[in-house]
């Protein structure tokens, strides 16, 4: 026998209803959506922080507290500044013509973004702590 659902309701919450016992909770399973978000900002904050440490390479010898501050100075620039570079990157790019726009979605570019958020971020601020340094001096 089967049963027919009424607009709006879907099979679980219709099962629900039907159930005569009144003493019996539904079954409350979480979404995977928080596990996917929380990926996504774990990710770009890696991205970011490895931004960082490549940015590291090129620059004097900093001892380790420093540079995993700028790790995670990285992380965080990475973490809040990726989805507007990602779409600007994705805007420039579709503007010249340079991607098909069915190929590449602006998604698919976050983690280029994370990596240079979080080296040209970094940058950014030991370039502010400077000129505010020069400022008070």
């Amino acid at each position: 026998m089967s049963l027919i659902y009424p607009v709006g309701l879907s099979q679980r919450t219709a099962s629900v209803k039907n159930k005569s016992v009144g003493n019996e909770m539904p079954e409350k399973n979480l979404p995977n959506e928080w596990i996917m978000t929380i990926w996504a900002i774990l990710s770009t904050a890696i991205a970011g922080a490895l931004g960082a440490l490549v940015r590291q390479i090129h620059s004097p010898a900093r001892r380790w507290p420093k540079r995993m501050l700028e790790w995670f100075g990285g992380a965080l620039c990475a973490i809040y500044g990726a989805e507007i570079v990602a779409q600007t990157i994705y805007y420039s790019l579709t503007k010249f013509d340079l991607i098909n726009d069915s190929h590449i979605v602006p998604e698919k570019i976050i983690g280029l973004a994370g990596f240079l958020c979080g080296a040209l971020g970094v940058s950014a601020i030991d370039g502010f702590i400077i000129f505010i340094k020069r400022k008070i001096t």
